[in-house]
């Protein structure tokens, strides 16, 4: 279940013949955003795919994939990934949960730099493979806009309630707070608010405000909403 919206934007790939481009959102890059060579951090979102995946598909990423930066996705064979990326080093970490298509689920990815890579999913810790990070110490700075429904052939489904933690690697306790049973909290009640660098919630708008104390706003490229009735979880 998910909070009441009365829409949400539906990510799509290009390959849609009603579309002429990937929908995604891009939120600019900004130091607060960059996590360092030492800093740990987490990552928590709620999300819906409509599609299985035989390529890298990212819900959220800044930089990666072989250059600097981080992000959450799939991996070919569908998995759900984490990805901590510096010069030299690209570790994928994933858990083999099934995903179902239709189905929402809410994921928290934790960098701890000196030791592993973990996700939660629907407020469990999952088994990880490739989940030891302690040797990729490298930079994951960059220049990249944080992009959102992204990939080779992009996300089809919804992502929503994206919360980024700078200097906090989260524990199990804050992880089954911002699940709440399966109804997402407002992350700005959670117990580790003051570390949210940005809080980005699907508006079904072109602009996704910057819910955090930052200014880190969101701007769509595509335009297709999916209409939910009020007071529908």
């Amino acid at each position: 279940a998910l909070q009441s919206y009365n829409e949400l934007l539906h990510g799509f790939d290009s390959s849609n013949s009603d579309l002429d481009a990937v929908t995604q959102v891009s939120i600019s890059d900004n130091a607060a955003l960059d996590m360092g060579a030492d800093v740990d951090f987490s990552l928590s979102l709620w999300f819906k795919t409509d599609e299985d995946y035989s390529v890298y598909t990212n819900l959220f990423r800044k930089g990666g994939w072989g250059a600097e930066g981080y992000s959450i996705g799939f991996q070919p064979s569908g998995y759900l990934a984490i990805n901590t990326s510096t010069t030299g080093n690209n570790d994928w970490g994933y858990t083999t949960t099934a995903i179902e298509k239709g189905k929402w689920y809410h994921v928290v990815g934790v960098w701890d730099r000196s030791a592993n890579q973990t996700l939660y999913l629907n407020g469990a810790e999952q088994t990880m493979v490739n989940g030891d990070i302690s040797g990729n110490t490298g930079d994951l700075n960059n220049s990249s806009a944080i992009k959102i429904h992204d990939g080779n052939d992009g996300f089809t489904g919804c992502v929503t309630e994206i919360a980024l933690f700078k200097n906090r690697a989260i524990g199990i306790g804050n992880v089954k707070q911002l699940y709440n049973d399966g109804k997402a909290l407002d992350a700005m009640l959670c117990d580790d608010a003051n570390y949210i660098t940005g809080y980005w919630r699907n508006n079904g708008l072109s602009t996704w405000k910057d819910l955090s104390t930052n200014s880190n706003d969101g701007t769509v490229t595509g335009t297709e909403t999916i209409l939910i009735p009020a007071g529908v979880d």
